[in-house]
Parts: C-alpha cells; sequence; structure tokens
C-alpha cells in the first residue's frame, strides 16, 4: 500500500513539476533578461527518476526543487535562492540546481556568486546553453564585453535564435556602435516570443545616445508587457532624471518600483528607489 502511494505521489509531482517547466519553457525571468529553459524536462525527469530508486527521502529533494522554482517565478528570490542551496546539498551532481541558484543570486545582483555556480552548473552538464547565456548577460553587466561576446559561441546553438542576436546587439550599443545595435535590436524584437528584454536593452541603449522619445517609448513597450518588473520602472526613473524630465513623472515611476521591489522581492531596487524618492519627494 505504501509503495501503491508512494508511485502516485511521485506522478502527481512530476505533473506538477512538467507543468512548472511548460509554463517557463519560453521565459524564466533573471534580473534583466529572460532565459530559455531548453529540454529542461528531460533533466527534471532524469533527476526524478534517480529520487525514486531511494530508499530515504525519496521527494525531499524533489519537493524543494519545485519550490525553489516556484520561489524564482513569484521573484521571491531570497527565497529561490535557500532552497536551490537545499536542493545543492542533498544533490549536488544536478546541474540545474546550481543553474537555478545562480539564477536567484543574479537577481540580487551577487554577480561574482553567480558567476561560481554558473561554472560549476557547466562543469556537470557542458551543453547547458542556459548557463553560458547567463554568464554572457553577467558579463554585460560587468562591462566585459570581450568575454561577454566570447562567450556567445557557447550558447549559440543551444537556446532560441533571438539571444546571440541580443546579446549582440548590446555589446554594439555599448561599445557605441549605434547603427549595428539598432538593426539587431530590431531583428531581436521581430523573432523573439518575448521581446520585453530587448525593448528594455534598446531604451537603455537609446537613452545613452540622446534618443529620450524612442527610449521612453521602449520603455513603455517593456512595461506592457511585463508590467510587474519593478526594474523597468527604477530605469525609466532614471533616465528620466538624467534628462530633467516631468518630476511628477519620476516620482510615479520611482513609487512603482518601490512597491514592486518590496521586500522579500527585490531588496537592491527597493532601497534605491526608496533613496531617490527621499531626494525628488520633498
Amino acid at each position: 500500500m505504501k509503495t501503491i502511494i508512494f508511485k502516485y505521489s511521485i506522478t502527481f509531482i512530476l505533473f506538477l513539476v512538467f507543468i512548472a517547466c511548460f509554463n517557463n519553457q519560453n521565459n524564466q525571468i533573471v534580473e534583466e533578461t529572460v532565459i530559455p529553459v531548453s529540454e529542461e524536462n528531460k533533466d527534471i525527469s532524469t533527476f526524478l527518476e534517480s529520487e525514486v530508486n531511494k530508499d530515504n527521502n525519496e521527494t525531499e529533494s524533489v519537493m524543494y526543487y519545485v519550490r525553489a522554482h516556484n520561489y524564482l517565478e513569484q521573484k521571491n528570490f531570497l527565497n529561490a535562492e535557500k532552497f536551490f542551496d537545499t536542493v545543492i546539498k542533498l544533490e549536488p551532481e544536478f546541474s540545474r540546481a546550481w543553474l537555478g541558484r545562480a539564477t536567484s543570486k543574479f537577481y540580487q545582483d551577487k554577480y561574482e556568486s553567480s558567476l561560481s555556480d554558473l561554472n560549476k552548473s557547466i562543469e556537470l552538464k557542458n551543453d547547458l546553453g542556459e548557463a553560458y547565456l547567463l554568464k554572457s548577460i553577467i558579463l554585460l553587466e560587468l562591462k566585459d564585453l570581450e568575454n561577454s561576446e566570447k562567450e556567445i559561441i557557447n550558447f549559440e546553438t543551444l537556446v532560441p535564435p533571438e539571444w546571440p542576436i541580443l546579446i549582440r546587439a548590446r555589446i554594439y550599443g555599448e561599445r557605441g556602435e549605434f547603427n549595428k545595435s539598432e538593426d539587431l535590436f530590431a531583428k531581436s524584437i521581430s523573432i523573439s516570443s518575448d521581446p520585453t528584454l530587448s525593448y528594455w536593452w534598446r531604451a537603455k541603449i537609446r537613452a545613452n545616445f540622446n534618443k529620450l522619445e524612442d527610449s521612453i517609448d521602449d520603455f513603455k513597450e517593456a512595461i506592457f508587457l511585463d508590467p510587474n518588473n519593478p526594474k523597468l520602472y527604477l530605469d525609466r526613473a532614471k533616465v528620466l532624471i538624467k534628462n530633467n524630465q516631468d518630476l511628477e513623472k519620476i516620482i510615479i515611476d520611482l513609487k512603482e518600483a518601490e512597491s514592486l521591489a518590496k521586500e522579500p522581492r527585490l531588496p537592491i531596487v527597493y532601497k534605491e528607489a526608496k533613496n531617490l524618492l527621499k531626494q525628488f519627494n520633498k
């Protein structure tokens, strides 16, 4: 009887994980990106099958993994990190647990620690395209354009085609090659199933080139697609501040960023928005 109950429990858990993975197949949010999850179901199924054959704590690591992903979906990155940490302790050879924790850390701007986890995930599974992609994005955030570009060869055939195009678009923009950047951003938007990040990054690049009106248009598109992302409002507020724009609009964006980033979501964003509000909301 216990064996039958256990098998049904595992089947139900597999179903839950499959649904979670299906929902995340195209989009798994990272701080300023959306990481695709290719072949996630196959990897998780292998992991779950290994769990079924264990005599003790058969479902423990599975449940922690499911909860960790649920926290990622909820943008509760502190708790996601904690639960991925537990999965790693239980299953240190599970590459996607390391990728999950790296993602959670990335949201919190823990770039160096995230890179360390990504290197471990790649060591365990050297064709994990999402890990190489996230490395490239972190290197972009660290302004290491050369090494970010070098990572493209590692994920170019492993992730949807818009990603290498988008990374190159941002690299060209950061290097000051505006026209090349514009062409690639447009291409990325045209082929992407979710162009939120393309609009977001292009908005920031355009702002750097003093294309304020076009930048604000892109922010509007990105916010329409992802209205609960506090960083979008914060970044738009910072662009408006830099260009001495309408104070009322700045305050509205900062308040929205503060509200959406409120703990336990994105404490760093919350703090920055709150500090800026103190300066401008007097």
